[in-house]
C-alpha cells in the first residue's frame, strides 16, 4: 500500500518554544491518517514522553519515511548550526 501524508519532526529548546503544536493537533484531529508529528526537546519538562536532546539520524529513521525515495520532499528549517549538523 502507498504511504502518503505529512510527517514532522519538530525540535525546540523547551516546551514553551513549540509554536505550532495547537495547529498540529487541529490538523491531526481533522486528518488523522495524513499527519504525524514527533516533538524533540533539549530541555524537556518532567514526564516528557517524546524525544529528548537533538534530532539525529536515529530520530529521523524512526519518525520519518526511511529510507527516503524520489517522491519524498524534505524541508528543513533551523539556525545555521542545525543546518551544519544535519547537512
Amino acid at each position: 500500500s502507498a504511504q502518503g501524508g505529512v510527517k514532522i519532526v519538530y525540535a525546540a529548546e523547551a516546551a514553551g518554544d513549540l509554536a505550532f503544536t495547537a495547529a498540529f493537533d487541529a490538523l491531526k484531529a481533522r486528518y488523522p491518517d495524513l499527519l504525524s508529528y514527533y516533538l524533540v526537546l533539549n530541555k524537556p519538562p518532567a514526564g516528557w514522553t517524546q524525544g529528548i536532546g537533538f534530532v539525529d539520524p536515529d530520530c529521523i529513521r524512526k519518525n520519518l519515511w526511511f529510507p527516503p525515495t524520489d517522491d519524498h520532499l524534505l524541508v528543513m528549517c533551523g539556525p545555521p548550526i542545525f543546518e551544519q549538523i544535519m547537512c
